[in-house]
């Protein structure tokens, strides 16, 4: 029975290994999405900023006023602000992607760690049938 209990932990060892290698492919998949979200995310943000921006320009400009001064500090502030919205956001989505690719690290690793557990195992089944004498082979009805 050593042989075959062998066997069955090296399959379960490199399913074990398949298994991590397919967790992290998923895992950067999802961190390239979550990096293409957030550069979507920004280009709205700047966008909205500029709109924003624009109307302020115009509303100053079409009452009238001088473009200097609080007003333009007022624009000016506009703009800082959305710069820094702009960075939390992408720092959030860098954070988000670089923890995604951490979690499949870490099941590649697992996956391997596994597979290594099963070759030692079945090395461990293998040795104890050798040690046997051949009884396993015999009772599975190879030696009659």
């Amino acid at each position: 029975m050593s042989i075959s209990k062998g066997f069955g932990q090296i399959i379960q060892g490199v399913a074990s290994q398949e298994s991590g290698k397919y967790t992290r492919s998923v895992m950067y998949a999802n961190a390239k999405n979550e990096e293409a979200d957030t550069q979507m995310e920004v280009e709205r943000l700047r966008d909205t900023a500029r709109l924003a921006m624009g109307r302020q320009v115009a509303g100053l400009s079409g009452g009238g006023l001088q473009f200097d001064g609080s007003a333009l500090d007022a624009v000016r502030e506009s703009g800082i602000e959305s710069q820094l919205e702009i960075l939390q956001t992408r720092r959030k989505g860098s954070l988000a992607a670089t923890g995604l690719r951490s979690q499949g690290k870490v099941a590649y690793a697992q996956g391997y760690n596994g597979m290594i557990q099963g070759f030692a195992g079945a090395a461990s089944e293998f040795a104890k049938s050798a040690g046997s004498g051949g009884a396993d082979y015999a009772a599975a009805g190879g030696a009659t």
